[in-house]
């Protein structure tokens, strides 16, 4: 079984921790760390990440990359044997996302808030003290300048037009605050070969909910 797990906007894979404390020894898996610079295209993400990729390879892009495995799917589908999108989208993930463009820098530092805040709105009801000092790890070599450009990219993403026929899947979480149900919808109309996936969690899903994440890769697998 191969994996490539493709990280969330932070772009280190440190937040994976959880679901790959689940997986099997007999896994192979890749995590990926995203080109942690401004102006890098989604298609230039996946151009860099199709080496890694080996024959029958299973991806899983984690929300923000979830734009890069999509990308990866048009330049190498032959190599892949599925896809899962976690908690993910492939146009602006919800009607605020098209402001995206217009917070300021500073506002996107999320240290200024309180704990409980960020805590509610990442995890909800799932939060533990360990998720948030994941958190912390993940984002604490995340310049502002990158996550300002990354949210820009969302704020201009464009209608999908083309039909993919790569198997695929679609993890949608029971609480995410943060992707509009509406996001499903966009890939079934992208992906001929789409399952609708529905589990307890917050828009963390391989974080809030690994067990049941890593049960749904073990069937693809299978």
């Amino acid at each position: 079984m191969n994996i490539l797990l493709l990280p969330g906007m932070d772009g280190t894979g440190i937040m994976f921790e959880p679901f790959i404390k689940l997986l099997p020894s007999s896994a192979d898996v890749q995590i990926v760390k995203l080109i942690q610079e401004i102006d890098v295209s989604f298609e230039e993400q996946a151009k860099e990440l199709v080496a890694n990729i080996k024959k029958e390879t299973i991806i899983i892009g984690e929300s923000y990359s979830g734009l890069i495995a999509h990308e990866i799917g048009k330049i190498a589908p032959d190599s892949i044997k599925h896809i899962v999108f976690a908690a993910s989208f492939l146009e602006q993930p919800s009607s605020l996302a098209k402001f995206g463009k217009l917070v300021p820098k500073a506002m996107l530092n999320y240290s200024l808030y309180p704990e409980f805040m960020v805590k509610e709105m990442l995890f909800g009801k799932y939060s533990s003290q360990y998720l948030m000092d994941l958190f912390h790890r993940a984002m604490s070599n995340v310049p502002l300048d990158l996550l300002e450009y990354r949210i820009k990219q969302i704020s201009n993403l464009n209608p999908i037009e083309s039909v993919s026929s790569i198997p695929s899947s679609y993890l949608q979480a029971s609480d995410d605050r943060l992707v509009s149900g509406n996001a499903a919808k966009v890939f079934k109309k992208a992906y001929a070969n789409i399952e609708l996936k529905q589990l307890d969690g917050s828009h963390f899903v391989l974080q809030t909910n690994p067990s049941d994440s890593l049960r749904e890769v073990l069937a693809i697998a299978a």
